[in-house]
């Protein structure tokens, strides 16, 4: 009797490891997809502005697929800007802090 209850829960936790092994692998794909490196750039946009409230944010995914959010910040109004990100590139043309942003959450890697 003890014998097959031992092979019994053998069967069970062989079944419990398969489901986690499916789980894991579903969780993994799902991960690839998300956003996991962020970028983000500071800065004052015209000389006469004190503080860095203009900004540019690279959101990407482990493909380098994402947005860059940017902001420019004047006296009057403000301005706010979103490119697409594909492998790692726009097909809009990039300002020198939203390249800066993008290079730094490219940068970024997973433990």
């Amino acid at each position: 009797n003890m014998l097959i209850a031992h092979i019994k829960e053998m069967k069970e936790i062989v079944e419990e490891s398969k489901r986690i092994k499916a789980e894991n692998k579903r969780l993994d794909t799902l991960l690839k997809t998300a956003t996991t490196r962020i970028g983000i750039v500071r800065f004052s946009a015209f000389a006469d502005m004190g503080s860095d409230l203009s900004y540019a944010v690279a959101m990407l995914d482990s493909h380098n697929n994402g947005v860059i959010f940017s902001s420019i910040f004047a006296r009057e109004d403000s301005r706010s800007y979103v490119k697409p990100i594909e492998k790692g590139r726009s097909t809009y043309k990039l300002t020198r802090e939203e390249a800066e942003a993008l290079d730094k959450a490219m940068s970024v890697r997973p433990e």
